[in-house]
C-alpha cells in the first residue's frame, strides 16, 4: 500500500520560513469565496503563489486565505512533488463529487499520475489538520482517509472515502 500523508495548516498559522523551497498542495480562498475555494494547486508554495499573483486571467481577490498542505511522509523532493500532484488531483475529484469545485480550476489535475500510483496496489491519502473545504473564516479540523484503487474492468482509478464536504455557511 502506498500512503500519502497531508497535513493542512491555515495560511495565518504557517511561518514564511517553513515555505522556503517546500513542495505540497494548497487551497486558496479569496474574498469572493464563500462555500467553495477559489483554487486547489500543487507545487513549490512560494513560487506558485507568486505565479498566481502575476496572472491576469485568474485574478484572486485579496486578501487571500486558505490552507497549506504539507506532505509529511517524505523529504525526497521528486517523490514529494509526485505525491503533491496525486493529492491535488484527488482533492479536485472530491471537490467535484461534493459540490465544492474551485471557481478558478480548469484542469482536473494529473489523472494519469493517480492511475500510475494505484495501478498495482492500493493508494491511501490521509488528510489531517484543517479541513481544506471549510471556509477559513469558520475553520474545522479534519482527519480523513481516502482509499484509491485501480479498477481493472474500467481501466480507471476509483476512490472510497469517509469524506463528506459539509456546508460551511
Amino acid at each position: 500500500m502506498k500512503i500519502i500523508d497531508v497535513v493542512f495548516i491555515s495560511f495565518e498559522k504557517v511561518l514564511l520560513s517553513s515555505l522556503i523551497g517546500e513542495v505540497g498542495v494548497y487551497v486558496i480562498w479569496d474574498t469572493n469565496s464563500v462555500e467553495r475555494p477559489r483554487y486547489i494547486g500543487e507545487g513549490e508554495f512560494l513560487k506558485r503563489f507568486a505565479d498566481h499573483a502575476r496572472r491576469k486571467r485568474k485574478k484572486f481577490f485579496g486578501p487571500w486565505d486558505g490552507y497549506i498542505g504539507f506532505i509529511k511522509n517524505t523529504e525526497a523532493a521528486k517523490l514529494k512533488k509526485n505525491m503533491a500532484k496525486v493529492a491535488e488531483c484527488l482533492l479536485l475529484q472530491i471537490a467535484k463529487d461534493h459540490g465544492r469545485v474551485p471557481t478558478a480550476n480548469k484542469h482536473p489535475g494529473s489523472l494519469s499520475k493517480v492511475s500510475k500510483w494505484c495501478e498495482n496496489e492500493i493508494l491511501r491519502l490521509n488528510i489531517r489538520g484543517s479541513h481544506p473545504f471549510a471556509n477559513p473564516a469558520r475553520p474545522r479540523a479534519i482527519n480523513k482517509r481516502v482509499t484509491v484503487y485501480f479498477d481493472l474492468e474500467t481501466k480507471t482509478w476509483k476512490y472510497e472515502a469517509d469524506f463528506r464536504a459539509k456546508k460551511t455557511v
